[in-house]
């Protein structure tokens, strides 16, 4: 099963470049280290060098509260990154051969800022327009190795980040997926929950759950053994994930239960959802020489209303259900 996450996902979850942890450390890290050199530079009279540092600081300032508010921070990287450009050739025009050595640390920069497409564009700009400037002022052969080096570091940032990624990716999945079935887990479903019972609250934003229960399962392992079963359970996961059109969150609860979480429907337009899901279980040839179903209970999220206590409406309108010959949608 390929793994998805919802846009309430993607927002909850940042990657390490919007850390807060680790925005925080590169900002006390670029206050400490540039602050004195504004203050150097404005000493010896380089205005528009001290300017545009202090003006570097400011756009990290802000960036970091951005991160820490929970805000879109990508822009405020931009604009760190487009006033980190204009410093760097300011210090090449001032100070020369020794100004062209912030293209190394310029270059971490850019991926500790931005997503990794903009901040190699970031990068490979920095690096053609010191070269451009550069090679008036500095011998060519100078100017070439820099060329070389700053790509060959470029190259390396690359790498350094698709292994980042590749590894946070596969915590992500360890932390918010269930192993056997692919879809999200118990813990996962507790914080999103959570979520949608506050939107409500706050805002008045409706949403319904379905709780799924896979019917007489029990005999299903007695029957086939606990490796069919476990089959089982992955086959209705995979059936309502692929008809839940990635738009509505599923997650084991636990054994053969399933909750799907359905933001903005109502228990009406939610029942017609639950009822189009039990007849694809029912339909589909699951199991051979035993027909597989659900039995399915929703309920809409209500005012002051727990996590808890929302589940507990839904297992409710499932034990009836179950009650009325299983393979059935029920409302709270």
């Amino acid at each position: 099963m390929e793994f998805t996450l919802t846009l309430r996902d993607r927002t909850r979850i940042r990657p390490f470049f919007l850390n807060p942890s680790i925005s925080n450390l590169f900002s006390a890290l670029s206050i400490a280290l540039m602050t004195p050199l504004a203050i150097k530079n404005l000493f010896f009279g380089k205005y528009v060098l001290s300017l545009l540092i202090l003006l570097f600081i400011v756009a990290i300032i802000t960036r970091m509260l951005a991160i820490k508010a929970g805000k879109e921070a990508q822009l405020t990287g931009v604009v760190v990154l487009v006033l980190m450009v204009a410093t760097n050739l300011a210090s090449i025009h001032y100070l020369g051969l020794y100004g062209v050595f912030w293209i190394y640390p310029s270059a971490i920069v850019c991926f500790f800022l931005l997503p990794r497409a903009t901040a190699n564009l970031f990068a490979l700009s920095l690096t053609g327009l010191t070269a451009a400037m550069s090679w008036p002022m500095l011998d060519h052969q100078i100017v070439i190795r820099l060329v070389a080096s700053a790509g060959l570091t470029i190259l390396f940032l690359n790498v350094a980040v698709g292994v980042i990624s590749s590894q946070e990716t596969r915590l992500i999945k360890q932390s918010l997926l269930d192993p056997l079935t692919g879809v999200f887990n118990r813990r996962h479903m507790e914080t999103c929950l959570r979520d949608a019972t506050d939107q409500f609250s706050d805002g008045g934003q409706t949403a319904t759950l379905l709780l799924i229960d896979i019917d007489n399962f029990k005999s299903i392992n007695d029957r086939f053994g606990h490796t069919t079963g476990d089959a089982v359970i992955c086959e209705v996961a995979d059936l309502l994930m692929q008809n839940s059109a990635g738009t509505a969150p599923l997650f084991r609860l636990g054994g053969e239960e399933f909750i799907l979480l359905l933001d903005k429907s109502d228990s009406k337009t939610a029942m017609l959802r639950a009822e189009k899901l039990r007849r694809i279980i029912e339909r589909a040839d699951i199991l051979t020489g035993r027909p597989v179903s659900v039995s399915i209970g929703v309920a809409e999220v209500r005012a002051d209303q727990s996590t808890s206590h929302w589940i507990r409406d839904a297992d409710k309108a499932l034990y009836l259900a179950k009650n009325s010959g299983r393979n059935q949608v029920r409302c709270a």
